[in-house]
């Protein structure tokens, strides 16, 4: 069985809970001596295909062209210029060049399924009668756009590739059932196939947590902080309680704080009680195991693989009651209403206040992760893939 993938996720992501996805993937269907993989990618700078770079072993380090453009000197029309000798020289960008290959590899037929990795449907046209795979990661831009989310220029296909696909991967029920609801596909054509963990717990972070100098006490908040992650509903929920507990603080990772949420704390009045750290995974894992919880505010998930981070550090979890977040977490974590202020305070009120009830949460999520894993997600995937061979 011959399974082609492109170039697409690896273009987008630097690093990502989707461009992981596929990597985890692909580490498993290479044990399966029934699979070869074909990944069309020359250049990236995905940090999980630099690490696993046996998967694309001509890969070239994707640097950003614009910034080298002129040697990082900025003039009124840089930017329209650029565009124009990218243009005239296609063959000098990566991104043109990625998606040459898979149109190169396509066009050469030798695989079985086809299996692109976002959204972009330039393959429709030539993949002629070669069933492909699409997996779909969440409806965000569909559930939420015009409130959250004004345009998303990857999504804009993704009916259609629906409705062309041989088979649909949804990544929770929540997400098949959004699919459903909105694409008006039929039930029997999408399989759930539940994503899973690839963060290690480490026996030592000997020098760590010094150099990262943690706070005794904190909640912790991981990755994009914008729009429907609530970030800023779910800090001013808590900043009363940053105040009457001045030994609390809360943690982020994801990018540096901007200007707006600056304001927010120190209109709040809590700018000393908000933290940034960069965090890999080594230090992701440390920030878990030290939190007294993790906590999930967004108002939307296609799946949520920081909550099953979250429990193999035996970290307590603090979620959402909304879309795929219940169904990930299960019981065990505690919930609130996202869009409720005293909802998300008492959440978290009761998380400091009772130390048995995170004692409670750490052995239920010990249990709940063994319910996850990559190995289940690739057996599931390649049964999909026979599935689809034997229909063809």
């Amino acid at each position: 069985m011959k399974i082609l993938f492109d170039h697409q996720i690896f273009e987008i992501q630097k690093f990502g809970g989707v461009s992981r996805y596929y990597i985890e993937l692909f580490k498993k269907l290479k044990s399966n001596k029934q699979v070869q993989i074909t990944i069309s990618v020359l250049y990236s700078d995905n940090d999980y295909l630099i690490i696993n770079n046996d998967f694309a072993p001509n890969l070239s380090i994707k640097s950003d062209n614009y910034k080298k453009f002129f040697w990082g000197i900025e003039f009124k029309g840089k930017w329209r210029l650029y565009n124009l000798i990218n243009k005239l020289f296609p063959f000098l960008v990566p991104e043109k060049l990625n998606k040459k290959l898979s149109i190169k590899n396509i066009k050469a037929g030798n695989f079985d399924i086809f299996h692109p990795t976002y959204y972009d449907n330039y393959f429709l046209k030539i993949i002629e009668n070669k069933p492909f795979v699409l997996t779909i990661h969440d409806m965000i831009y569909e559930k939420l756009q015009n409130k959250y989310i004004v345009n998303d220029p990857y999504s804009v296909n993704k009916k259609e590739l629906c409705d062309k696909a041989s088979k649909i991967i949804a990544v929770s029920q929540n997400t098949k059932n959004d699919i459903i609801e909105l694409f008006g596909i039929e039930s029997n054509k999408i399989d759930v196939i539940y994503l899973a963990n690839s963060l290690k717990t480490e026996p030592d972070f000997s020098g760590l947590e010094e150099k990262m100098m943690l706070p005794e006490l904190y909640l912790l908040f991981i990755g994009n902080r914008s729009g429907y992650k609530n970030f800023g509903f779910f800090i001013a929920s808590i900043s009363k309680l940053l105040k009457t507990h001045p030994e609390i603080h809360v943690v982020c990772t994801g990018g540096v704080f901007s200007t707006e949420e600056i304001l927010l704390f120190s209109k709040l009045g809590i700018s000393d009680k908000i933290i940034h750290r960069d965090a890999d995974d080594k230090s992701l894992s440390l920030l878990y195991k030290k939190a007294l919880a993790f906590v999930f505010p967004s108002v939307y998930e296609g799946f949520g693989i920081p909550i099953l981070e979250a429990f193999s550090c035996g970290c307590p979890c603090l979620l959402s009651n909304t879309s795929s977040l219940p169904e990930v977490g299960s019981d065990a974590a505690l919930y609130f209403n996202p869009l409720i202020e005293s909802s998300i305070e008492t959440a978290v009120s009761r998380i400091i206040n009772e130390p048995e009830l995170r004692t409670t949460l750490i052995n239920k999520g010990y249990e709940r992760i063994k319910e996850f894993s990559w190995e289940k997600t690739a057996k599931k995937t390649f049964q999909l893939y026979n599935e689809v061979l034997q229909r063809n």
